[in-house]
């Protein structure tokens, strides 16, 4: 297999095995091609796709919303969005979010390229939510119906209530119930005759004043004080009523202790799910290179193997021996980083050891200098004495090192030659960590490009596949560590550094 066709599978691979659907459609809205994601959402065999126009799978209620995105579309050829709903195999409907650009191909046909993503479980939610809020209403209005039917009725209610209800007449409480006196730590009756605003924290009594006092009804949240000076966040319902022959406002309060809780915690929640889902799907692409490059790989170490002996038969070799014997040392170490690889995948399988870090950045610096003589990079190491040694996986230590480096050289490449440098270096920090630092001279990194760094398959190179970094930061989480990147203060280039905890041996060089 050549490196090319290598390199194609795995695009295929990354192509089919996308969490969204992707597609190619003619000027004319066929499916020129389309990846396995799709096919798979859609429960049809993706041969059978091929050639059909998309607008088949739309649900017929929705095919002038498709063919109003294909029309704007073409005239503008800007990105387009649209939700509509597909039909699967079996006829049921899934609701679809479609995101798609136009540009003409070499003979100048307009190619659509669409990205398709399932939507179904966001817009169930959304009518869980409609549902919810309708329902609210519907209570809110039976509640103050009754009020307005039976003031009598009205204190009986309060009473049963789990919110708190207030009473008030120009801007004193002259009724409550026990659950507002209990929600403020007051005995039953004692907030009677206080002034509102003595309950109100100081930051929202200007709002209160002016959204209670002043317009009387409506909804507001506020911060509330209770006796014993504590505070928590409270909703309030107002409304305007006759109460024993006088004007007055009804207050309903629920505290949203509970509530703002739960919402930070609902937060938390997902952004550690959506951690989780990136790394698991940097572990599924690794397992996808694994398998693209490992059989290529062994074939390439035989074929080498032969050749080595060979030309040991032969009298004349022309230096090819040494060459042929380096290439081979540097394939053992490829297929190494390819066994590590899979083990990444099962950390508990992998294998470490004390290891010596400035030994490491020599060993893995060797396998670079033909490559920086070659792209006119100076490399330079320069490793601090009496590191303590870390407890790591070897391969895939040197594998980070690798992606950083390789990430340098591509950073100072288009620069000048006097400015094409790249620095390893490693120092001792507090706690006996260690930090192992690669510095270039290069652009340096965009804003934008800071704030995405570790994300998986986020690159700003034309070939690049964007997993190096995320497979980076996998690797040295894997061993208790950080890995950081930022511009040099100088405002000249980049740097990373990766930060591990160090074993404590005594004489550790």
């Amino acid at each position: 297999m050549s490196l090319s066709h290598a390199a194609q599978s795995l695009y295929m691979a990354l192509y089919d095995f996308s969490p969204v659907g992707y597609c190619t459609l003619g000027e004319l809205g066929g499916i020129l091609q389309l990846n396995l994601t799709l096919a798979k959402l859609l429960d049809h065999p993706r041969g059978e796709m091929v050639h059909q126009p998309l607008s088949r799978y739309v649900l017929n209620a929705d095919q002038d919303i498709y063919y109003l995105h294909r029309t704007q579309l073409l005239e503008t050829g800007q990105l387009r969005v649209c939700e509509l709903r597909l039909v699967k195999a079996d006829e049921s409907v899934i609701w679809a979010r479609l995101e798609a650009i136009v540009a003409p191909d070499a003979g100048g046909e307009l190619i659509s390229q669409v990205v398709i993503s399932d939507i179904s479980g966001s817009k169930q939610a959304e009518e869980t939510l409609r549902e919810w809020n309708q329902m609210l209403e519907h209570r809110v209005a039976e509640r103050t119906l009754e009020l307005r039917q039976s003031k009598e009725r009205f204190r009986h209610l309060t009473q049963a209530t789990f919110e708190g209800i207030a009473i008030t007449a120009g801007g004193m409480v002259i009724d409550s119930n026990d659950q507002l006196c209990a929600m403020f730590g007051y005995r039953p009756g004692e907030m009677k005759g206080r002034s509102i605003m003595s309950f109100v924290a100081p930051e929202s009594q200007t709002w209160v004043r002016e959204r209670i006092l002043e317009s009387g009804e409506g909804a507001h949240e506020c911060v509330v004080i209770r006796k014993d000076g504590t505070r928590f966040p409270a909703q309030v319902q107002n409304r305007m009523d006759i109460w024993l022959g006088q004007t007055a406002m009804i207050s309903a309060l629920r505290d949203l202790t509970e509530i703002k809780w739960m919402a930070g915690k609902l937060k938390a929640q997902q952004t550690e799910l959506e951690h989780a889902q990136r790394v698991t799907l940097v572990g599924e692409v690794s397992i996808g290179i694994i398998h693209q490059i490992g059989q290529p790989l062994s074939a390439m170490g035989a074929n080498l193997a032969v050749a080595i002996r060979k030309i040991k038969k032969c009298k004349s070799s022309c230096g090819t021996h040494e060459v042929f014997q380096d290439l081979q040392l540097n394939m053992r170490c490829l297929c190494d980083s390819v066994g590590h690889l899979r083990a990444l995948a099962h950390p508990e399988q992998t294998q470490r050891a004390s290891v010596n870090i400035n030994d490491l950045v020599e060993g893995t610096c060797r396998l670079l200098r033909l490559e920086s003589e070659h792209r006119q990079i100076e490399l330079t190491v320069e490793c601090a004495h009496r590191l303590p040694p870390v407890l790591a996986d070897m391969v895939q230590l040197s594998q980070v090192i690798l992606n950083l480096v390789h990430n340098a050289f591509d950073a100072c490449a288009d620069c000048q030659k006097g400015r094409r440098a790249v620095v390893i270096s490693t120092q001792v920090l507090g706690d006996d960590r260690v930090e192992l630092s690669v510095r270039d001279r290069g652009h340096g990194i965009t804003p934008e490009v800071l704030s995405h760094l570790f994300v998986p398959f986020f690159t700003t190179k034309a070939q690049g596949v964007g997993i190096g970094l995320r497979l980076s930061q996998t690797i040295v989480e894997a061993h208790s560590g950080t890995i950081t990147g930022s511009n040099n203060a100088d405002g000249i280039g980049a740097i990373f550094r990766v930060v591990l905890p160090g074993l404590t041996v005594t004489n550790a060089n």
